[in-house]
């Protein structure tokens, strides 16, 4: 209809013109409705095209819970490792770390020992005079398996 008076007037005094048109499924409308009409058939045929693609849509929905629980169960598997990563973290930086401490600790008390009570400490000279004896009768066992091993070869 050209306006939207003459649209209400046949609303108002000629309704079976509007019933024959529906009929006939002719939609009559005015300029200030026709967007109104057009915006509502345009919803319409979103719903119909969903309704025809529903198979489509459920295979996507059904890939998607698929690998939405595949990535539930990876990143299950990481936060595992990363609370395994995090106690053996804690037990290195803990226990380790002081059991290492302690054994520093206890070589800086024993020099402080010696230092103080320089009588006590070992004699450096007798043991470097017996890592020379090992050394040497390490050389002359080498040097006689040598010469055994050349008399073999001629």
């Amino acid at each position: 209809m050209p306006s939207d008076h003459i649209l209400s007037y046949i609303y108002d005094k000629r309704m079976d013109l509007i019933q024959y048109a529906q009929s006939k499924k002719v939609t009559i409308t005015s300029p200030g409705n026709l967007l109104l009409v057009v915006g509502v058939i345009k919803e319409f045929m979103k719903v119909v095209t969903i309704g025809e693609n529903q198979t489509q849509i459920i295979a996507i929905l059904e890939g998607l819970q698929s690998e939405w629980d595949k990535y539930v169960e990876e990143q299950g598997v990481i936060e595992r490792a990363l609370k395994s990563a995090t106690t053996h973290h804690n037990n290195l930086m803990g226990r380790r770390r002081k059991a290492l401490d302690n054994q520093f600790q206890a070589v800086r008390e024993l020099e402080t020992q010696l230092d103080e009570n320089p009588d006590k400490a070992l004699d450096v000279s007798l043991i470097d005079s017996d890592i020379k004896e090992v050394e040497s009768f390490t050389i002359e066992d080498e040097t006689e398996d040598n010469e055994k091993q050349m008399s073999f070869d001629n």
